[in-house]
């Protein structure tokens, strides 16, 4: 229940360390410093993948420390046998092994966090206010999960049910890992078109 509540938190969260600055740094001509050293090209990959492990560890580092806190203060009080009973993906291994469950509730985040901080760096590259970069993809995110819902009927698609995939049991492990290369690759293509657009102009 508090990861369905935390989910507009979340995709905040994603995007607040590192999307905008890009956009920061192109606004204040500083990325010339680090094109000049490596080029366009490199300073553009090393900023999409450092914008994703910003947007990975977002999510990962609160829920690790959460996680620690709770073991270290709170391990001998829980009771077996569990009252909570997860769903969907790898429910199967709590009962019996529920370290293992969390940690991988914790990657899947990561990656989750990593893939739609590179689809928001992407899509915002053509922007320049840097409340835009917040407010867009976060738009974005809400209608495209209003239209899985709603319109087509395949909710199993939207990002903040996959986010909270622990209480729903309606999609796979490929079909995660397709929504987010989805995204990665939407993210990707639209930096990658920004940049073809800045070769050509400036």
């Amino acid at each position: 229940e508090s990861y369905a509540q935390a989910q507009p938190i979340a995709i905040l969260a994603i995007m607040f360390p590192y999307t905008a600055s890009y956009v920061v740094e192109r606004n204040q001509k500083f990325h010339y410093f680090s094109i000049i050293r490596s080029g366009e090209k490199r300073y553009r990959w090393r900023k999409l993948i450092a914008n994703g492990m910003a947007g990975g560890l977002a999510l990962f580092i609160p829920e690790c420390i959460y996680y620690l806190i709770l073991s270290l203060t709170a391990r001998n009080t829980i009771l077996h046998p569990f009252t909570y009973k997860p769903q969907g993906l790898f429910s199967e291994l709590f009962p019996h092994t529920p370290d293992i469950y969390i940690w991988i509730v914790f990657a899947m985040h990561f990656i989750l966090g990593f893939c739609f901080a590179a689809f928001a760096l992407g899509i915002t590259s053509f922007l320049s206010k840097p409340i835009l970069v917040y407010l867009i993809p976060f738009a974005l995110l809400v209608t495209y999960d209003v239209c899985m819902e709603h319109l087509f009927d395949v909710r199993k698609y939207g990002v903040t049910n996959m986010y909270n995939f622990m209480t729903s049991a309606t999609y796979n492990l490929l079909e995660f890992f397709l929504v987010m290369a989805g995204l990665f690759g939407m993210g990707g293509l639209a930096f990658y078109v920004n940049y073809r657009r800045v070769l050509k102009h400036g």
